[in-house]
Formats: C-alpha cells, structure tokens, sequence
C-alpha cells in the first residue's frame, strides 16, 4: 500500500446566481433504501502524458466545480432528518460548499490503473471520505491526487441521492465545464422528486426509514472488533443458504454491571467481585454473509448493550441459556478492552511482552484486553477446527507494489531470446522461488530498507536486463522467447506480516503457509508473462526478501549469480562480481532451435496457454516441510564411513566420496528406509540435477544465465538399501551416475522422458536440486548482513531434497519435503516441558484485616463454580544487564504478593460449603497463605510469546503449565495461586484464581496492586469484598437455589482412593498375607452418548465405577464368575481393566542394583486391556494399554493426554 498525504482541504461554494430549491427535497422510498450503505465511490486514473503541472490541473478542477454547481446545487446540500415528519431530505441553503481535498501519493500511476489484482489500500485513500452513519451529513466530496506519472481524481457521493447514471451525469458536466474553462454545462439535471409516481408516496419512504438498520452511535472500539470477530465466526460455521436451526447464528458477551446498579450503585473503582450479567446478540445466517455484515452485526451488538443500559441484571443467569441455542453457531466473548494489562502488569523490570489467558472452553470463545501499544486490542481466539482459524489470520499485508524500470542505458538484446531445448521443459512447473530471512539486529528501517533494495534493483538490471522482460509465444516459429523494451519493470512488493523472524528461520516444520506469502506471485498459466518478481516483507525481528523467477529463464546457479550482483549493489560495490552471459547460441545440441520447438508442442500443446503438471499441483499444500543442516564434522565422518563400508563390502568406491556424494547417499538411505523394508522387492530411486555448464563441449562460460541442466536416476535393489553397507553403495551408484555425466553431459537433459518412465515408481524415488556450491548465505548480504536462513519454496515431490552450503561456510543445508508428516518424525525433538523448582506459600501480613465472617457469594458468582478456573500467564523478556537475576525477581515477587494481601486478604483463603445453610463462602483465618510456585523451562520467551495466531499443541500444554494449578473440583479449594517461571531470556508469571470470586476485571485489579507494590509503589484502589452491594431479587434464597441446581461437589468423607481387594471386604476378611487368587469382577455400563457426548463425560465415567464399587462392597462374591460377563455387551465395545495404583513394582523389584527404569505387562489379551501400576516415582501410575488397530490408538492417546492436560 502507497500513503496518500492530504496536503490540503478547501470547500467549493455554490455561486451566488445558481437557483436553490425553495425547500427540502425528500427521498423517495427507492432513495431511503440506499441509507444503510450510502457509498457510492469512484476514482479516475490519469497518466502524465499531455498534463499541465498538478497546481494548475487543481486549480481547473476546482473552478469548474464550482461551475457545475450553478446547476447541481443539491450536491453542495446536506441530508437531514426530518424529525416532524419522518422524512430525509436534502436541505440546500446559500452558504452550502463542497469538501474538496488535494493530495499526493508517490504510487505509480501504471501499477495502481493495471489490470493486475488492484490495491485496494490506495484505492481507499484515493477517494474522500465523507461520514455517512449519521444524519446530518454532506451529500459530495472530491479529491485530485498527484501520483507518480499522473493523477488520480476520486469522487464521493450518497447513493441516496443519485445512482450510477446520476453519478456519470454530474462527472460528464464536470469534465465539460473544466474543458471549457468553467462554462456552464449543456445539459441542466433535475431534481424534481415528484416525477417519480410512488403508491403510497411519501408514507411508503417513511415505513422504509422505521424499518432500515442504522447504528444507534459510531460503534465502539468493543462493538467494532467483536462484530468484525463474529462476522468471521459466522461465516466459517454457516452458509448464506443455512436456514436449519432457524438460520440464526448468535453472540454472548458478558459486561460489567457495577455502574449500571442501583440502590446503591457498586462503585466501579473499589468491589472486587464478580459482577457481570450476560447479553445475547442473534442475526440471520443470510445477514452476516452480505455486503453489509459488519453493519449488521454492530447493529445486533448495540441493541443488546441499551437493553443491558435498562435492565443491567436481565441477564445474569446466564447458565439458563445452556441447551436453548445451538452450541455450534455461538462466539462468546469476555474481557474487555477496558482491560489494559500491559499497563498494569509492570513489576519494575517493563511491561510484558505478551500476556494470553490459559483457559478458554467453547469452540468460538474471544478474550479481549487492550493491546500493548495501550491503543489496540488484543484478539485471543479459541476454535475446534484449524481450518476456521485462517478466517481470523491475516498474516500478511501488502504495504505497497512498485515496478522498478531497466535504466535508460542499459544495453537490450536487439532481438527475442529464444529458449533452449534444455530451457522449454520448464514451461509446465515454471516457478523457481527462495526467501531469505535477516534478523532485526544491524538492519536500517523498513522504509530504508525498501529504498535501498529498489534503488540497487534499478542498477543491477542494468547487466540483467532480459529478467525485466516477459516470456512470450513466438506464433510465426512456435517458440518461446524472452521479448525486452525500453518500458520494461520488474514488480517490487513491498508487504508486513505479524510471524517472528525467529520462528520462520528454525529447523521446526515450516510454516509452509506463511512461506509463499513471503514471495510474490506471478501468473506463469499464460504467455506472455512476467520472469522475475521480488517482495521485502517486515517481520516480527527481522525481514525476508522473496524472489520468484521463471524456471525457463533461470537454474540455481543463475538465480543466486542474479542475487549475487543484487546484493552487492546494495551494498554500495560499484561493480557486480559476475557479467552474465544471455546468448542462447552458446548451447550447442543437436537439431538447435527446431528440438527445443518439439520440445514446446510435446509438453505444453496449448501455448499460450500453459498447463502446470496435476500431480504437484494435487499434493504440494499437503507436503510436511523441515530443513536439516549437516555440519563439517558430520560430513567427514559419513565419507570415513562410506570409505571403511565399501572396502568391507569389497567393493571400494571409484574415488573418496565428495560432500554432494556423502550427503545425498545418507539422504537416500533414510528416504528409501522410509518407504521400504528388507523384505520388499524391486528398486529405489535417486534423480539428481547437474549443471553441465563446464561439461559442455565447447564448455559455456561461468557466467552464462539460463538453464542449463541435466538429470541422471541412480537405482539400488531394495535389499541394498537396508543391508550394513547401504551408504557406501548408495555413494557407489551416485558416483557411477556422475561418470557418465562426464562421458556424455547431454545424455539426461529430456528429464521429462526419464520421469515418464518413472511414474508408476515415484513413491519409491527422491529427487534432489541445488549444490552445497551454492553459497546464498555468502552472496545474500545485502548490507546488512547474511542471511539466519535461505529456504526454497516450492518443493513438488514427496522425497524432494534441496542443497546448499549452510552458513558456516563448511556444513550443508538440507531442505526436506515428505508426503507423510510421519516420515519426518524421527528426527524432531521432543516436547519442552516446564520443572518446577520450588513451592512455598505466602502468608496474609499479620496487621491485615480479615472478614468476621464467611464472605457468601452471590448468585453471579456461585453459577462459576462449575466451572471455575480463570488463569492468565505474562511473559516478561530480560532486558540486558540491567535485567535481575531470577532469584532476585522470586524474591520481590514473593515479598510483594505479601504486601499486597494486606488489602487482598480474601485471596488468599478458602472457598467453602457451609452446610447448614446451603451457600458457598471465602472463609478467611489468620493462617492463610498463597502457593507460590517456582519454575523453570527451556523454552525461549520470544518463541512462546511471539503472538502469531494458530498455537501448535505443544504451545498449549506449555502455555498451561506455565499458570499453576489449582484443584478446583471439590470444595473446600484454594481461591488463588501464582507461579514465576525462569524462561530462556526471559521470565513467565502465571497467575490462577477461582472464577467464583473473581472475574477479568477484579483480576487485573489485584495485578495492578501486586506489580504496584513490586515497583515499590503504594496500591492506587483498596477492594471492596462486600457482597452485600449485589441487589439481586431474594438475594442469597437465590444463590441457594442455584446451588442446588448445579450443586458443588464437596471432599468425599471416604478418603481411600484405591480399590481394596476382594479379600478385604470378605467377612470375615481374609489376611493379606493370603497368597491365591481371590478377585471378582465389576461390571460398569454406560449409554455411549455419556462417554461420547458433553462436558460431563468424565463425572459421569466415575460416578459409575463409584458405584459398581459400591456395589461390590455390599456383595463382594456377586460377579467372582467373570465370565458369565460375556453375554451383557459386544466384546469390541467392552473395556478391560487389571492391576493396580497399589501395586508398586518399582520399589519392590530393586535386585540391589537400583530399581527398573520400566516395567510393563508381557501379556496383554484383549482389544481395550488397561493395566495399572504405581510409576516409578512412586506417586504417579502407569497406564498400559492394548488396542487392535494403531488408529485407536493415536485416537486414545490424544484424548487421553488431553484430559490429562
């Protein structure tokens, strides 16, 4: 996107002789239709040719206005509302004028009128905004823009009050009075609403206006971003056809009722509670799929916020809603923007870098908090399906897209430069792409940064002039040629993308998404078309630079020869290293030009229209992406090893085994053990790429610029492949292929007859390009220094391996893409985890001030038992040396929390059942205290809060162990805990509070306090625990009742958990010293919906096996004949369990040499067999678990460690 800057605003009045309509000109009721979207915008490209300096082109536009405006008064009126009768109208007086705005942009003038995808961005800034939303508002505005090459002129007027042919009328009178030097136009336009013959006239208008959607007021921060967040939600979950469910798709957000109170108001500043009513907002499926969505939805929104403003409690109860609207088509939203964590949350070494809250439970759920920048929000988002996602992401944007020219005096190619034979076989998968990824640090502004890549870009064409070019179709001879022109351009991307450098350029699977947003598009389906694009994109740290080039034009060698010279041009050399060589004529084959024209009618048949191949087009989104490096050491020791296995195996390879040889025999071995075992029959397959540039006879100089490849297929029998010799004889076949390249360098160059032979053995064939030659990391210092990763885009084979030298200068860079994601998990590295390191507990300070009695909680509060767990985790990244020591910053957090629950004292009690009389309560005493955990873990701060959208399951599971945990299930249950946990560079705080006592605002309250008190401030607000401020209808009768609707789950007076043996529960029970078998079986049955379906499937699982134990107890030899089990359910749907949490084979089994690392069951019979032991850290237990088919059980277990969180 270009910025448009506004250099001045004037108003054109409407002259003193123009005839003004003796009163108000009422819309018809086809007009009042149009006031719910009332834009109608054009813009006007003009270029430079034959224009006079732009002062004096705004001069002109703006006289001649005024001209026109003799005969189109109204336009210079305002339209109103008519509160008396009804109506709108446009209200025309003598003072009226229209806005017009002079502006300049520096975007060219032939980028932004092309018929390539448009800018919108600028598009926008070119026209004048004019507010609409709200009456009384001016009918027209204009602007004139001063582009790069021309001008732009943008109108805009309310489609209220004209439509197209309108519109063109008063365009056409203006233009004609500016060609005329403010002459009045020929044609005078009426305004005269009463030749429109309506039934029902000017009631029908009326009746439109009551029932049209128009926002009550501008909508809020709040309205805004959760209508555009519900509007996306909607449209991922229905159709605009949807009318199941009545077609309705809805919104719950909660809001804070404390100033909405009365008798007394809860004062907003002081009450530390949960207080919030909940609102439901509902729209048709069809409304969120218009044109006017957004409208729409804030629309929704608003009318539910004033009916909050009458009645704040109507909503309280929000537990009522549960089952009377579809789950699926809900969004809630909590928080606030409000909520301004990143001011509050600084404990006196900065503000936190991210903060994210830990729980979110709905498939559609929004957290809101006010964004670090103190003027955006935050959108936290929670979706069941990945894919709903991407409608949130908007990873990149497009700043701006520019075309840089070939100087002036570069030398063109007086001719076409027809392709080679070598070169046509490209044609069908043309794209060639890389991205460099630069970090943040030694690296000038963005905008510099853009400058100096266009500028050395302009230079380096000079020598590369064909790459400015477009690939044509040469009909008279039926080639394909490189056509060049003095008005030739290279599209230059200028785009910003929220991911982190840093993430990009690992060795995790790539983001392979985020990869080709990272380098621009060019439509290769058609010739002509474009040879090279460039795009810069700011990133979170750094930046990438992406480069996209025709395969037909370019190999490898030449791409980076072309960014070679790119880069030192940027970095102020004079004189490109290398002065490449286009002359096609240097390629000698056999037949010349009339091959490489059968080449062209073999494979693409329909020039120009050009066929990208099916087969990599149908998998390549669907490729697993992850690049290895293989340092020096690593290398050496593969060719000993290569060395020492082909003398072993008798057969020593021809010469020692080159880094290329080494590197891609091991790849081949591990790819062809992917796909095969020993026992298989047939071959493998190995393709590689060779440049035969100096092979050829007479050999093509270094510098030639083209494609000039060859290809060559090793084989091995299968067995070789899994034997002990497998790389030396996976190097021996390599370097046999490479022999005969030098003998005949020609031999492979028709790649494509090679892989149709190949088709029905592709699975078992990996193919490789680039060279540990190719030095990206050495050439692609563009000034401000290499690269932290170069990586190739398009990748379009299952086994594909792309090389080059890695950035050492000495290791190699393997880029891998496999079909299969499990192919590739051998090598990833396992999951961090977090270790906690200490816990100790907080007291209350003695001089604080505790409650007399059990502080009851409220209806509001007591419906957040059942689910009561609201944790936030805040990521602080050190800052230098000025940084404390992570003892030092325990040690203030643990003294302040101290300080701060002098007036927090609730907190830091127990949430209890009373009873005799039914409620639940904060029961406070003097000994009460915080868990404070300690805690570190390996992963690196700037990693866990980058802030990218979609979080891998890793991200979460760690994201929950950076909150501590509270066991909230049964009361009595702690009200708070907090955790510090020493991260790479950085440190986290969790904090966990009961939602019973505390919802987002309260929460962020205390944090405030507490890292007010750690900076050594005093605490600004003391909280108010006083429930009594709550008017609710029948006050606590009601909480009671609540309660016993949703009732809490108390500590169970048995306090045994484990599961005596029948021998136990005889009577008389036999000693346990007894050696036999003495067991019974249990036999637990539950509908599959219970296990399958709702919130409360686990409760449900236990409260059956609680009672079947029971059971058991009462009559323990009831079920000793198991067997008769047989005929209740269907052996596949039945479960077995055996063992123990008392059996502790770990400490019994210790021979004197220590106790066994592991111990399963040898024997597991059954399809759904769990076996139960006591695990080794003798407070855990070992889950065994059989199951026939390995889909169940991946299925089993990620469930399991789901649940286990």
């Amino acid at each position: 996107m270009s910025a448009v800057n506004i250099v001045d605003v004037s108003y054109v009045a409407v002259p003193a002789t123009a005839a003004l309509p003796p009163e108000p000109i009422k819309l018809t009721a086809m007009e009042a239709l149009w006031l719910p979207f009332p834009v109608l915008q054009h813009v006007l490209f003009y270029e430079a040719a034959g224009l006079t300096p732009f002062d004096s082109v705004v001069d002109s536009l703006r006289s001649s206005l005024g001209a026109t405006l003799a005969t189109f008064a109204p336009l210079a009126g305002k339209l109103v509302h008519l509160e008396d009768t009804g109506d709108v109208a446009i209200a025309c007086s003598a003072s009226d004028a229209v806005r017009f705005v002079e502006a300049e942009c520096d975007a060219d003038v032939r980028r932004v009128a092309g018929d390539e995808a448009h800018d919108l961005r600028t598009f926008e800034q070119l026209v004048p905004e004019l507010d609409m939303s709200k009456l009384p508002t001016s009918v027209l505005a204009v602007q004139a823009t001063c582009l790069q090459g021309g001008l732009a002129v943008g109108v805009t007027l309310h489609h209220g009050v004209a439509d197209g042919k309108s519109f063109w009328t008063f365009v056409e009178a203006w233009a004609s009075a500016c060609r005329c030097r403010g002459e009045a136009p020929a044609a005078t336009p009426c305004f005269d609403r009463s030749v429109i013959k309506w039934p029902g006239g000017e009631e029908i208008a009326r009746s439109v206006l009551l029932h049209g959607k128009t926002l009550h007021r501008p909508p809020s921060s709040f309205v805004a971003v959760v209508a555009m967040a519900w509007t996306f939600f909607a449209r991922c979950k229905t159709t605009a056809a949807d009318e199941d469910a009545g077609g309705d798709v809805f919104l719950f957000f909660f809001a804070d009722v404390r100033e909405r109170l009365d008798d007394p108001p809860v004062d907003a500043g002081y009450y530390f509670g949960a207080c919030l009513t909940g609102c439901l907002a509902r729209l048709p499926a069809r409304d969120v799929h218009g044109d006017g969505a957004l409208a729409a939805a804030a629309s929704a929104i608003q009318e539910e916020i004033l009916e909050l403003a009458e009645d704040p409690l109507a909503g309280w109860n929000f537990m009522s809603l549960a089952g009377k609207i579809p789950s699926d088509r809900v969004m809630n939203v909590s928080g606030s923007p409000g909520f301004r964590p990143y001011d509050v949350g600084d404990f006196g070494w900065g503000k936190p870098r991210r903060t994210e809250p830990i729980r979110m439970n709905h498939d559609g759920q929004v957290a809101l908090v006010r964004a670090a920048d103190g003027h955006g929000v935050q959108v936290s988002v929670s979706l069941l399906q990945s894919a709903h996602m991407e409608a949130f992401k908007s990873q990149m944007r497009l700043l701006e897209l520019n075309y840089v020219a070939v100087p002036a005096t570069a030398a063109l190619p007086p001719e076409p430069i027809k392709l080679t034979a070598m070169e046509a076989l490209w044609l069908p998968f043309p794209v060639l792409q890389h991205v460099l990824f630069y970090e943040v640090a030694g690296s000038p502004p963005f905008d510099s940064v853009v400058r100096s890549l266009r500028s050395s870009l302009g230079a380096t064409l000079a020598s590369f002039a064909p790459l400015a070019g477009k690939l044509v179709y040469l009909e008279g001879t039926g080639d394909v040629a490189i056509a060049c022109s003095a008005s030739d351009a290279v599209k230059f991307v200028a785009a910003e993308s929220d991911a982190d450098v840093r993430r990009l350029a690992g060795d995790e699977l790539h983001d392979l998404a985020t990869f080709q947003k990272l380098v621009p598009e060019l439509d290769m389906g058609k010739l002509p078309t474009s040879v090279l694009a460039v795009q810069a994109t700011r990133l979170e740290g750094g930046l990438a630079v992406g480069v996209t080039v025709h395969h037909g034009v370019a190999d490898g060698k030449s791409l980076w020869m072309f960014l070679e010279a790119w880069a030192a041009a940027c970095r102020g050399e004079a004189t490109p290293v290398a002065t490449p060589c286009f002359d096609r004529s240097a390629i000698k084959l056999h037949l010349g030009e009339e091959i490489a024209r059968t080449v062209l009618r073999k494979y693409a048949p329909k020039l120009p229209q050009v066929a990208e191949l099916e087969i990599f087009v149908e998998q390549r989104n669907r490729f697993t992406r992850r690049t290895f490096t293989v340092d020096a050491q690593q290398i050496e020791r593969l060719k000993q090893r290569i060395a020492r296995d082909g003398e072993a195996r008798g057969a020593p390879l021809r010469r020692p085994p080159s880094t290329f040889v080494a590197v891609v025999a091991t790849a081949w071995t591990c790819f062809a053990r992917c796909k095969t075992t020993a026992a298989d029959d047939g071959e493998v397959f190995l393709l590689f790429i060779a440049d035969v540039r100096e092979r050829l006879d007479p050999p093509v100089g270094a510098g030639y610029f083209g494609s000039c490849l060859t290809v060559r297929v090793a084989r091995l029998p299968v067995r070789d492949i899994h034997g002990d010799g497998a790389l030396a004889a996976a190097a021996s076949a390599i370097q046999e292929e490479i022999a005969k390249v030098a003998e005949d360098p020609l031999a492979g160059w028709d790649f494509l007859r090679l892989m149709e032979t190949l088709v029905p053995v592709m699975e078992r064939a990996m193919n490789v390009s680039g060279s540990p030659a190719f030095r990206p990391y050495d050439v692609g210092d563009f000034g401000w220094g290499k690269p932290r990763r170069t990586e190739p885009i398009r990748m379009n084979h299952d086994g594909q391996v792309a090389l080059v030298r890695a950035k050492d200068g000495r290791a190699v860079q393997v880029s891998v893409s496999l079909l299969r994601s499990a192919h590739m998990q051998g090598r990833m590295s396992a999951a961090v985890t977090v270790r906690i390191v200490g816990v100790s507990h907080v007291a209350v300070p003695a001089k604080a001030a505790l409650p007399t009695e059990p502080m009851k909680l409220t209806a509001t509060e007591a419906l957040w038992l059942r689910i009561p767990l609201l944790q936030h985790v805040l990521f602080y990244e050190s800052a230098g040396s000025s940084w404390p020591p992570f003892d030092g910053i325990v040690d203030s957090l643990r003294s302040s929390l101290g300080a701060t629950l002098a007036t927090f004292a609730p907190l830091a009690g127990r949430l209890v059942h009373l009873e005799d009389t039914g409620d639940v309560a904060i029961v406070c005493s003097a000994s009460d205290a915080v868990r404070f955990v300690e805690a570190e873990c390996d992963a690196d701060v700037r990693s866990v809060a980058g802030g990218g959208g979609d979080a891998p399951d890793d991200d979460l599971r760690l994201l929950e162990q950076l909150a501590p945990e509270l066991d909230m299930g049964e009361l009595p249950t702690s009200v708070m805990a907090v955790q510090s946990t020493r991260l790479v560079g950085g440190v986290a705080v969790g904090v966990t509070v009961h939602h019973g006592v505390a919802e987002g605002k309260s929460f962020w309250m205390f944090v405030e306090a507490w890292a007010a008190s750690c900076r050594g401030e005093t605490p600004a607000a003391t909280p108010c625990f006083d429930r009594s401020v709550i008017k609710l209808p029948d006050g606590e009768a009601l909480t009671r009742s609540v309660l016993r609707k949703h009732p809490p789950r108390t500590t169970p007076r048995r306090s045994s958990s484990s599961s005596p043996t029948s021998a136990e529960r005889l009577d008389p029970p036999v000693d346990a010293r007894y050696f036999g078998t003495c067991l019974t079986g249990c036999f637990v049955a539950l509908p599959a919906r219970d296990l399958l379906h709702g919130d409360g499937a686990l409760a449900a699982a236990a409260s059956a096996i609680q009672e079947e134990i029971r059971r058991m107890a009462d009559d323990p030899l009831a079920l000793w004949d198991f067997f008769s089990l047989n005929s209740r359910a269907a052996y596949e749907k039945v479960a077995t369990m055996s063992g123990s949490p008392g059996f502790c084979p770990y400490d019994v089994a210790d021979f004197g040499w220590g106790k066994p690392r592991w111990t399963v069951p040898a024997r597991m019979n059954h399809d759904g067999q769990m076996a139960l032991a006591r695990a080794g850290d003798g407070r855990g237990v070992q889950v065994s678990v059989s199951l026939l088919q390995p889909k169940q059980m991946d299925a089993f277990k990620s469930r399991f460690l789901e649940l286990l969180g």
